[in-house]
């Protein structure tokens, strides 16, 4: 049987694929074909250390960018328990957009949580930017390990974006994003805070490491997640459905 209508269905990931055969769906009627970042039109507008002045963010510390959902996900909850043991200076940037009245109160119980660990001088709140390029380009590390991706796509866009910019990438293992990390193009961790902590801490201290995960990330996505390689795979699927 075809999902709904659809002679062949597209889905943007392994795990994806994987859910519909196990459904019933016969594979060779799902299709992935992966997402993919505007080719050349990921930049930051600036140097890092400028962007870093420009947000009021430390140039000399540690900076962790969370772009992930509030409500969803348990990713910001984690960052936060997290960050209690990576290095003192380390500054936690939540890049969060409160959607909906569940998110807004979810971010209130954050920011009490924040207060109560004594983290608040270590945590920025950026939340709805149109700057979000930016964001990712003056970040050490950016982390995105919720262990539900739901309201995300499979790979997350502003995790390929990430990438696309040379930053290196954090994501929770057991999720559809966990998948680029086979490639070694992000670091996929257990989602418990220990596990995160103890994973980004040492991207944080070692700066080759870091340097090198970033470089396969940004090559991955240049190979993988062209406009050019995603165009071309829907047309070869159209192609193959035609009379």
């Amino acid at each position: 049987r075809a999902a709904l209508f659809a002679d062949v269905t597209g889905v943007l990931s392994e795990a994806t694929h994987a859910r519909f055969v196990a459904e019933g769906i016969d594979p060779s009627r799902v299709r992935r074909i992966a997402p993919c970042v505007p080719a050349g039109g990921v930049r930051a507008s600036a140097p890092r250390d400028v962007l870093r002045r420009g947000f009021e963010w430390p140039t000399d510390a540690p900076v962790v960018v969370y772009p992930g959902d509030l409500e969803f996900g348990g990713g910001a909850e984690r960052m936060i328990d997290a960050l209690a043991d990576m290095p003192k200076e380390t500054v936690l940037v939540l890049a969060c957009r409160p959607k909906t009245e569940a998110a807004r109160a979810k971010e209130s119980e954050l920011r009490t949580l924040v207060e109560a660990r004594g983290l608040a001088p270590r945590v920025r709140w950026m939340g709805e930017t149109p700057r979000i390029l930016d964001v990712l380009a003056a970040a050490d590390v950016v982390a995105l390990p919720s262990v539900n991706l739901y309201a995300k796509m499979d790979y997350p866009l502003v995790l390929l974006e990430a990438m696309a910019l040379g930053v290196p990438v954090v994501v929770a293992s057991h999720t559809p994003a966990a998948e680029l990390a086979r490639a070694g193009a992000c670091l996929a961790v257990q989602g418990d805070p220990g596990a995160v902590a103890e994973g980004v801490s040492g991207l944080l201290g070692d700066d080759a490491a870091r340097r090198a995960l970033g470089e396969r990330g940004q090559a991955h996505v240049q190979t993988h997640h062209s406009p050019g390689r995603m165009a071309q795979a829907y047309e070869s699927l159209y192609e193959a459905l035609l009379p």
